[in-house]
């Protein structure tokens, strides 16, 4: 039996199917490159393609007798998302509608499904987010993500197979071995905004001035990497054993503002991060912190980082990562 990866040469794909194979398990990834890299993943069989692509998913799957899925191929930029839905509608529902038709016709067991903390909308100022809170997505990104998560919830039902929507907040960090990690220039994440600030001089531009939150800026739960990869593994472990929960927050279940997050970004490097604030981004809810009650308590799982590790690991990333990413990186900083 095989565990495909779609997405997984991307930033947590990539950490999810390293680790599989630190577990012995046998992993094909399906990337279409979009977004992914080739180095990230050494080691492990590659399957170039869009998972819309029926003809080379289904040989695929055939081919390596897939049998359980981590789906973490899709576009995820909230801002990105509300200047062309159309992309991100037909990457992130489409993609994944044309590719579950095609796994119901196989002998799939289990599927994971990469969700996001942005199905829930802004919910208040101090209040964390449980699996039955409201969804109310603020973003064409939170519909893609919400409309997966029922479409995913139904074909498991229809085609019987488990699935679980896991639904993690804002991912920070890398590995210890530096092949993997977030993409510097083309993330649109806090971190690596505060980093491209530090390295190119450039000051960032932070939204603040119309959220209702103690230092006026937005309020976001800061998760590992590491730890994001322990729940995902634990969530297979939870399918495996014939778990029925259908939805989890994986987050570190405290919340973090922009302000301490850029007094985190530059404690790590020993720098002023040069930034300015203006206007909110579309979309962005004031505050979203993970409740993760349930995750400890069905996956016996908990986060062991915190946020100064966390952005600690960003930074070395960025720093240790290969050369010829840390080159181009800086020569697009200097452009």
């Amino acid at each position: 039996m095989g565990i495909l990866v779609t997405g997984g040469a991307g930033y947590i794909g990539s950490h999810v199917a390293s680790a599989l194979v630190e577990r012995d398990q046998k992993v094909v990834v399906l990337d279409s490159f979009i977004h992914g890299y080739r180095d990230t993943t050494p080691g492990i069989e590659i399957i170039e393609a869009d998972i819309s692509d029926t003809v080379k998913l289904i040989e695929a799957c055939k081919r390596y007798d897939i049998t359980e899925v981590f789906h973490f191929a899709g576009f995820k930029n909230v801002s990105d998302s509300m200047r062309r839905p159309q992309e991100y509608f037909r990457n992130n529902v489409e993609g994944l509608l044309s590719m579950l038709d095609n796994l119901g016709k196989l002998n799939l067991q289990n599927f994971i499904f990469s969700s996001s903390c942005s199905v829930y909308g802004d919910i208040g100022q101090s209040s964390l987010v449980a699996e039955t809170t409201p969804t109310n997505p603020m973003s064409v990104y939170g519909d893609s993500k919400l409309i997966g998560e029922m479409i995913v919830n139904r074909y498991s039902e229809l085609n019987k197979f488990r699935s679980i929507n896991v639904r993690y907040f804002n991912v920070v960090g890398s590995d210890s071995s530096w092949l993997r990690g977030e993409d510097l220039i083309a993330s649109g994440n806090l971190v690596p905004l505060l980093v491209r600030a530090v390295l190119s001089g450039r000051p960032a531009i932070l939204g603040s001035d119309k959220y209702q939150t103690p230092d006026g800026t937005a309020i976001r739960d800061y998760v590992h990497i590491s730890d994001i990869v322990s729940g995902h593994l634990s969530a297979l472990d939870y399918l495996r054993n014939g778990g029925g929960v259908n939805v989890l927050n994986l987050g570190s279940g405290k919340g973090s503002s922009v302000k301490q997050v850029v007094a985190a970004v530059s404690s790590a490097c020993g720098l002023e991060v040069p930034h300015a604030f203006g206007e909110r981004r579309d979309g962005d809810p004031a505050y979203v912190c993970a409740e993760i009650s349930l995750a400890k308590d069905v996956l016996r799982w908990s986060p062991q980082f915190g946020l100064a590790e966390s952005v600690q690991s960003s930074w070395d990333w960025f720093n240790h990562a290969p050369f010829t990413r840390r080159e181009s990186w800086m020569k697009q900083l200097s452009k």
